[in-house]
């Protein structure tokens, strides 16, 4: 499969998703949408890992044309319901940090929960203070 998903912790509130070198949007949306009925069905707010070491690439090579940018705004309007978890991107490359960047001058919210690390011993440390932060305010 192109995209994996794996519970990163015995008490299922962290979901990792290891995505190989080829992966299509369709492949994406439906890990998002695994992820949403998870979320739906529990009634909880999961964290992610997103981990992209084995290779990064986006379908059709780049999110700066007509598609990538259209892929890239619907993946932003996703969190429509205001449910979104933090989500740790391990392995991204600066070209698409810069895209984010870029957008969090627009609108700090649409990526505030939204970081990239390194390593995954980085990405665990930095999910679950998230997370922990996120349950002792509610």
């Amino acid at each position: 499969m192109p995209i994996e998903l794996f519970w990163d912790d015995e008490a299922q509130s962290v979901i990792l998703a290891e995505f190989s070198e080829k992966w299509s949007w369709d492949d994406l949306y439906a890990m998002l949408n695994t992820i949403k009925k998870l979320s739906e069905e529990r009634q909880q707010v999961f964290g992610a890992i997103i981990d992209l070491r084995k290779g990064f690439h986006l379908p059709g090579g780049t999110i700066f044309n007509r598609e990538g940018l259209a892929q890239f705004q619907r993946l932003l309007s996703l969190n429509d319901d205001g449910k979104k978890g933090p989500m740790l991107i391990v392995g991204m490359n600066s070209a698409i940090r810069t895209v984010f960047e870029a957008v969090a001058t627009f609108d700090k919210s649409l990526v505030n929960d939204i970081a990239f690390v390194d390593d995954m011993s980085e990405a665990r440390k930095k999910i679950y203070a998230m997370l922990q932060k996120m349950n002792q305010t509610v």
